[in-house]
């Protein structure tokens, strides 16, 4: 379901790019939403991310064709994509001052509106929300209570070496800038440009509805330094291809730079294709790939506990019968076969309390948040792994020792 979810996603990403540039802008912005490793990465798991980024992004397209034309048709799927939208994350809640903020722009510049449209589209996804509880908002009121009192005290979190519970304000900056594509930054930046381009002329309103919800949502979590993932900030980057696949105009209007322009989209490809199947542990050239990524981020910007299967091939084709092993993550190491010595982990149980030997010996597999430290109270436990180089990495997340070598 979320593969389809991700495919409905990409549909509309080409709808909004063809309504806004044409159709060689709307190919470029399905290229960049296809190809993008962040969006594969979540795409691929059970978690409310692609669904939130989904119901969001086509809530905000309705939204922006409600103010344009009127359509009934865009009142009711766009009241029925923000009810989806709420029932997918708490976070969504942040769609309704958006919508408000966009809506009292469109009136300031274009003096015509419907407020009987924004009525109807509010009750129906009030409605949408209300049937997903049952007719019974308190669990819904109560659940965002209990997510703001989790988040009140913190969340260990890891950046460039650095440990806080408070976050940090560069957090997503940072993030942004190192697991995002370094093509889509280039197509992004000359979009950019040529907005600002068109600023003096007034023709800008169009691509506001772009740039604001993302902006609102980046600020939002930089603010709040929910420190703990990318993932927070997913929803922005469907607007950011849509707003980046305008630069299509400028590199197809010259021989020399379409040249360049195909390099470029190879580039893309190439580096999606490269980190596949481990989507999740991309990072880009800026700090040399994946490779390096855990020095920057860990936590599900890179590990979430996903390479238990890889590991365990390892295991067998270097015939390691046992592996001392820190395991990050709610998998079951014994649900893949693996036999293992109980290191400190993250919700790894021990199954043996009454057997540890150190130093210790033998083959050593430690997953990458655990070798930062970012859960352990002594962010220092392993730091004696941080300095020798591993034998092998398994998806780049778990990191294997030979201590007989």
């Amino acid at each position: 379901m979320m593969v389809l979810t991700a495919v409905l996603l990409g549909w509309f990403v080409y709808l909004w790019s063809y309504s806004l540039y044409g159709k060689r802008s709307a190919i470029l912005a399905v290229v960049l939403y296809s190809f993008c490793p962040n969006i594969l990465a979540y795409a691929r798991l059970i978690t409310p991310d692609i669904t939130l980024t989904t119901f969001s992004f086509i809530t905000l397209y309705y939204f922006w064709r409600l103010l344009r034309d009127g359509q009934i048709g865009d009142v009711v799927l766009g009241g029925i994509c923000l009810g989806l939208a709420l029932l997918s994350k708490f976070t969504s809640i942040i769609l309704l001052p958006i919508c408000f903020a966009l809506m009292i722009l469109w009136r300031g510049k274009q003096k015509t509106t419907n407020l009987r449209n924004y009525l109807i589209f509010a009750i129906i996804g009030v409605g949408i929300l209300l049937l997903g509880y049952g007719m019974n908002l308190e669990p819904y009121f109560a659940g965002i209570l209990y997510q703001q009192k989790h988040a009140n005290p913190g969340s260990p979190g890891f950046l460039m070496g650095q440990h806080s519970n408070n976050g940090w304000w560069y957090y997503f900056i940072v993030a942004f800038l190192i697991k995002t594509p370094i093509v889509t930054m280039i197509f992004l930046t000359i979009s950019l440009v040529l907005f600002i381009g068109k600023i003096p002329k007034g023709e800008w309103l169009d691509e506001a509805f772009l740039l604001m919800p993302a902006t609102v949502i980046f600020c939002f979590f930089s603010l709040n330094h929910q420190a703990i993932g990318l993932r927070y900030i997913l929803p922005i980057y469907p607007f950011l291809f849509v707003f980046a696949s305008k630069a299509a105009q400028f590199f197809l209007s010259n021989k020399m730079l379409i040249k360049l322009y195909i390099a470029a989209i190879t580039w893309y490809i190439g580096a999606s294709c490269y980190i596949h199947p481990h989507y999740l542990a991309y990072f880009n050239e800026l700090v040399g790939g994946p490779n390096n990524g855990y020095k920057y981020l860990v936590d599900s910007n890179l590990d979430w506990g996903q390479d238990l299967k890889g590991l365990k091939k390892y295991m067998q084709k270097h015939a390691i019968s046992r592996i001392n092993l820190s395991y990050f993550g709610t998998d079951s190491p014994e649900r893949y076969g693996i036999t293992y010595n109980w290191l400190p982990s993250y919700v790894l149980r021990d199954l043996n309390p009454e057997y540890h030997e150190f130093p210790l010996k033998g083959w050593v597999a430690i997953s990458a948040t655990n070798l930062q430290g970012d859960y352990f109270a002594d962010k220092n436990l392993f730091a004696w792994f941080r300095g020798r180089k591993p034998v092998a990495k398994i998806g780049y997340s778990i990191f294997i020792y030979n201590m007989d070598d």
